[in-house]
């Protein structure tokens, strides 16, 4: 059967038919984030209109030092389904 979502996308019932599971260097991968988080828009599309997905505001760290080197949004592939007053709420928090 053909479809235009990617293996991973169908295999972890993501909403996002583009997600590739995070490449965390691990043997099976991160399948909670995707690989492309930083690439993406992280914005799908449901009955034609833009839906954000929901991301996580994660530290990235050093594997040899275990220092935070930065943090940075990985996306989750699924729809964000709390209300845009909530979103926002949580974005001001982090920022």
């Amino acid at each position: 059967m053909f479809t235009n979502r990617s293996e991973d996308s169908v295999k972890y019932k993501k909403d996002c038919p583009d997600f590739i599971k995070l490449k965390d260097g691990t043997l099976i991968g991160d399948y909670r984030y995707c690989q492309l988080s930083t690439k993406c828009r992280q914005v799908g599309y449901k009955d034609g209109t833009p839906v954000p997905m929901e991301t996580h505001y994660c530290e990235v760290k050093d594997p040899k030092t275990n220092e935070t080197l930065y943090w940075e949004y990985f996306c989750t592939g699924l729809y964000d389904k709390r209300e845009r007053e909530a979103r926002l709420a949580e974005d001001e928090k982090v920022s």
